[in-house]
């Protein structure tokens, strides 16, 4: 389904209506429009995503760094998502806590709440309880042919072993590893004679970047989940981790486990981007 954009504008804010298919195919388009729009100037954009049938981490990304740069400018970014399919991601993604989300157009407009008075002393402050979204239809959207079975074997290519990473696989019954490259050269042929479930990506490999590779994989391969690998965790990683269309980010040597469980979540959700600390480094980046 192709993208679709509209733009509408009112005093002091402008709706942006996506509808169809953000993915890595149209989310430059989108990028484009956001830019075009924050540029023109506007205090409140609304970004309506009520007609979004599917949304990737290359699309969850352009709506991150359009919120980056609407901040940036003094201006303040809402979302409109009314169907759980779509509010899923945000909750998976722990974006639900830094991005506004309403259930309609007319609910983005309402004045934000007026902040909080102090509690008085010796007295804890009470949370205001979250008004809960209306939850739509389940729509069919495109999806991977994931196992259905859940005991069905995850087959996975590791490219760029670092230090044996993969090895811890083994024990997890249902992770087979069906080739090991070290180069993403190298990576194209294996990925073509095997095509895995999921490729694990070293972030740096000896000739590339693994951040380039996964978007070239994302590009020619929706269905297959990715998993990058990376020797920190910083803020500027996971942005950009996000950004490629990857299904997680994990840091190598971190918790026992850790590797696999992301193996398993880019299998059954190979377009939802898992990383540990990715909504606290959105909001870092908002305060930059």
């Amino acid at each position: 389904m192709e993208l679709s954009l509209t733009t509408r504008r009112g005093d002091g804010h402008a709706v942006v209506m996506v509808g169809g298919e953000v993915d890595v195919y149209t989310a430059p388009r989108l990028r484009e429009h956001l830019v075009e729009v924050s540029y023109e100037g506007t205090g409140l954009l609304i970004v309506d995503m009520s007609r979004v049938e599917f949304l990737d981490s290359t699309g969850l990304g352009v709506i991150v760094g359009a919120l980056r740069r609407q901040r940036a400018m003094g201006g303040r970014l809402v979302v409109v998502c009314p169907h759980e399919r779509l509010n899923k991601i945000f909750r998976i993604t722990a974006l639900d806590r830094v991005f506004e989300l309403y259930e309609s157009v007319d609910h983005a407009l309402e004045p934000p709440p007026a902040a909080e008075s102090p509690a008085p002393p010796g007295q804890e402050a009470t949370a205001p309880a979250a008004e809960p979204l209306v939850i739509g239809k389940r729509t069919r959207r495109p999806r991977r042919t994931a196992p259905a079975d859940p005991a069905a074997p995850i087959t996975v290519v590791v490219v760029g072993d670092r230090d044996g990473e993969h090895a811890g696989l083994a024990a997890d019954g249902r992770i087979v590893v069906t080739g090991v490259v070290n180069t993403a050269a190298a990576a194209v042929a294996l990925l073509d004679q095997h095509d895995p479930d999921v490729v694990i990506l070293d972030a740096a490999l000896p000739d590339g970047s693994g951040l380039d590779l996964a978007r070239a994989v994302r590009a020619s391969r929706r269905a297959m989940g990715i998993v990058i690998l990376s020797a920190h965790d910083g803020d500027d990683i996971i942005l950009a981790a996000l950004d490629t269309g990857a299904s997680a980010l994990v840091v190598a040597h971190g918790p026992p486990g850790s590797l696999a469980s992301a193996v398993r979540h880019a299998a059954a959700n190979p377009h939802s981007f898992a990383a540990d600390g990715l909504a606290a480094a959105v909001s870092r980046s908002l305060e930059r």
